[in-house]
């Protein structure tokens, strides 16, 4: 008899959704009405965000996620992005720019729209 392997889509997915919520608290989206400034993204909050990675590793299928894909784990945020869009957000980005004091500056805000909410 042939041995069926359970995704973990499936069987993970209140653990899926508990860290979702932590992740949700880590950013402030509830806050802020799920929009996000990456200039935000403090030190602080990347660690708080790394400490998780065994807890995603155990529940999400993370094998085609540029994050762990090609060892560049420089960019937290590339994680933070792939869990959403896993269960089910669709991620608006925009950029701002402003030129303060002849310097040149960029800000990234991300706003995080659930698509589905039967995904």
């Amino acid at each position: 008899m042939e041995k069926i392997r359970k995704s973990k889509n499936n069987t993970c997915r209140t653990e899926q959704e508990n860290i979702l919520k932590k992740l949700d608290v880590i950013l402030r989206l509830e806050e802020t009405d799920n929009l996000f400034f990456k200039h935000e993204l403090t030190e602080e909050k990347e660690n708080e965000i790394k400490e998780l990675i065994p807890e995603i590793k155990a529940n999400f299928v993370y094998g085609r996620w540029n994050y762990f894909r090609r060892g560049n784990m420089n960019d937290i945020f590339t994680l933070v992005k792939a869990i959403y869009k896993t269960m089910g957000y669709e991620i608006i980005a925009t950029q701002k720019k402003a030129l303060i004091d002849g310097k040149k500056y960029t800000k990234y805000a991300y706003k995080f729209i659930k698509k589905n909410a039967f995904v």
